[in-house]
């Protein structure tokens, strides 16, 4: 996508086995093939990658938007609904609040309202980003709905493409 316009450029799909069983924290070794295929059938190499997942607020402090940026060698940030690590208090209602992530006494992420009176997000750093610019940045991408933009699109575009074929089977 473009920025600030948000504008579609190129998308892509990869459709793979799955080869790892779903293990809560582990989320990488499953999808992370298929997100990797993808990204090698592109022609326009995106500045910043965002991934449905954590990075660094995760318990192991490499989830799949660190493991995916580190292989790619590209700028990542980890965006997920539920924390898999770690504690945060309730931002305030007012869209922009955050409030830190802490887990042993060391900030790993930040709870972000995206929406005035939405549930908070979790924004955690990727790869080569720092926690203010990931915040920043999904702030600058979310517009009219809770999550930011790119996921929001990757989320329709891949619906779109089970709706129309058939679904994926996920069993191993």
């Amino acid at each position: 996508m473009t920025f600030p316009a948000l504008d579609v450029v190129e998308h892509s799909c990869a459709v793979r086995k799955i080869s790892f069983p779903y293990i809560p924290g582990l989320l990488s070794f499953r999808e992370g093939p298929a997100v990797i295929e993808a990204f090698d059938q592109l022609t326009c190499i995106p500045d910043l990658i965002f991934l449905n997942g954590h990075g660094f607020a995760h318990p192991a402090r490499v989830g799949i938007a660190s493991h995916i940026g580190v292989v790619l060698d590209m700028p990542s940030i980890g965006v997920a609904q539920h924390l898999l690590t770690g504690t945060a208090r309730i931002p305030s209602l007012n869209r922009g609040s955050t409030e830190p992530v802490y887990a042993d006494d060391e900030v790993i992420g930040m709870a972000v309202r995206t929406r005035e009176r939405a549930k908070p997000i979790y924004v955690s750093v990727g790869h080569k980003v720092d926690l203010p610019q990931a915040v920043d940045l999904v702030l600058r991408t979310t517009t009219t709905h809770r999550f930011p933009e790119p996921l929001r699109r990757a989320d329709m575009m891949s619906r779109q493409y089970r709706k129309k074929t058939g679904g994926f089977n996920t069993r191993i």
